[in-house]
């Protein structure tokens, strides 16, 4: 089933919505607790086979993956996955790891030919002067917010207890 909805994600224009239903589909017996646990398994898994998909397309010669599907979805789906990680769908710290080292492969996979070092700061400050060079798509900002609150959750002190009561 994760295998469709990577495929869904890579190939279809607006996929996170079908993503959220497919993760709020549960009985109604079932308690909450039981559905963030399933909603974090079903997201690492699409990470893994997102991943490994994005990957192979950029590997290969020959572009199958329209970016502007995908990256459109990887806009949202990051959004997604980070708030199931602040309301508890990965129990266990291996889960946020997991969803950190998706973030940081996604940045690293934009960044392949060199293209987030050579964008200006979007800051409307005063030292945030940039000339001649272009901004970031709207998906590498998204990537980047839910990096740092990836990276700050692993700073919140249920993350830490738990991390050292190991």
């Amino acid at each position: 089933m994760v295998e469709i909805i990577s495929d869904f994600v890579t190939e279809q224009m607006k996929a996170s919505s079908v993503v959220e239903v497919v993760l709020e589909i549960v009985p109604l017996y079932v308690d909450a607790e039981f559905i963030l646990v399933l909603q974090g398994l079903c997201l690492t898994r699409l990470m893994n086979f997102l991943e490994r998909r994005l990957l192979r397309d950029v590997e290969e010669d020959e572009k199958k993956l329209d970016k502007t599907k995908w990256s459109l979805n990887l806009d949202a789906l990051s959004w997604m996955i980070v708030d199931r990680v602040y309301i508890g769908a990965f129990p266990q710290p291996a889960g946020v790891l997991k969803t950190l080292e998706f973030l940081l492969s996604m940045l690293q996979l934009t960044n392949k030919d060199g293209r987030i070092e050579e964008t200006i700061p979007t800051g409307k400050g005063l030292f945030s002067i940039g000339r001649g060079s272009k901004q970031l798509d709207t998906y590498i900002h998204a990537l980047f917010k839910n990096t740092n609150r990836t990276i700050l959750y692993c700073f919140l002190p249920p993350f830490l207890a738990y991390g050292l009561a190991e």
